[in-house]
């Protein structure tokens, strides 16, 4: 089972099941949610899980977000910084255009197998 997704950004260390994806932007907030280029790894019935959540409960929030922040130029398609584009109590779902001047790399996971932050140094 490969550990590492084909498109979008790949999950924190720790994180065995995600969903990527890589989308078509431009600078005016079109985005273009290529059903292709698209992946998912984790053992099948996490990543099922992770799959039907997605699609029954976050649906297309995540495009939303990244339509706004394109159109209101809060994000760039020249940009290298990671964005949340959906969060709550159960995913987390971020995104960064990586420079690519007309991608954006997406990937989503469960809050819960991220591993807990390390303690601050005292």
């Amino acid at each position: 089972m490969p550990d590492q997704l084909r498109f979008g950004l790949n999950p924190p260390d720790g994180v065995h099941t995600a969903w990527g994806a890589r989308w078509i932007i431009d600078a005016y907030g079109s985005v273009d949610e290529v059903w292709d280029r698209t992946d998912a790894i984790g053992p099948p019935g996490r990543r099922h899980q992770l799959l039907d959540y997605l699609n029954s409960w976050v649906a297309r929030a995540p495009a939303e977000t990244a339509r706004r922040l394109l159109a209101h130029g809060e994000l760039s398609w020249s940009d290298d910084a990671t964005v949340t584009l959906y969060d709550d109590q159960t995913v987390t779902i971020v995104a960064n255009p990586l420079r690519s001047f007309g991608y954006l790399y997406v990937g989503a996971w469960f809050k819960a197998d991220q591993p807990p932050p390390a303690p601050e140094p005292t």
